[in-house]
């Protein structure tokens, strides 16, 4: 289904757009990952371990965090960064920090941004959590 819908993408004409900003956002991901192990001074073998255990760590990520777990996925992010970071000889020590860092790095525009917008909209904690408290799960 998704591959006929971008086929009718405006005739096919947005299709290398797509895949354009498609790339850069994955080649965004694995450059953060990548900086996050620098920071760490994670030692690997290679440049090219350094580079694989990244894109590992990524699409590891995209895939696990599809597990129904806690909200923001704490806990399934670490332990992901964890065995992945394992296969390439990193302690489980380190690639759980290595795990908590990303995920902060990860998470902190998103929530960010949201807390922005709230106070924006002119919403105060306890309204947002009286909002929560009173609302029907659907």
């Amino acid at each position: 289904a998704s591959i006929s819908g971008l086929g009718k993408a405006q005739g096919g004409k947005l299709l290398p757009g797509i895949f354009l900003w498609s790339g850069i956002a994955w080649g965004m991901s694995i450059l953060i990952n990548w900086l996050v192990s620098a920071s760490l001074d994670f030692q690997y073998n290679s440049q090219t371990n350094h580079w694989a255990a990244q894109i590992l760590v990524l699409l590891a990520l995209q895939i696990g965090i599809l597990i129904p777990s806690l909200p923001a996925r704490i806990g399934i992010f670490e332990y992901i960064c964890i065995i992945t970071l394992g296969a390439f000889g990193i302690q489980a020590s380190d690639a759980f920090s290595y795990g908590l860092l990303l995920h902060l790095v990860v998470m902190s525009p998103t929530l960010l941004a949201g807390w922005a917008s709230l106070l924006i909209l002119g919403y105060n904690h306890k309204q947002v959590m009286n909002e929560l408290s009173t609302s029907e799960i659907r």
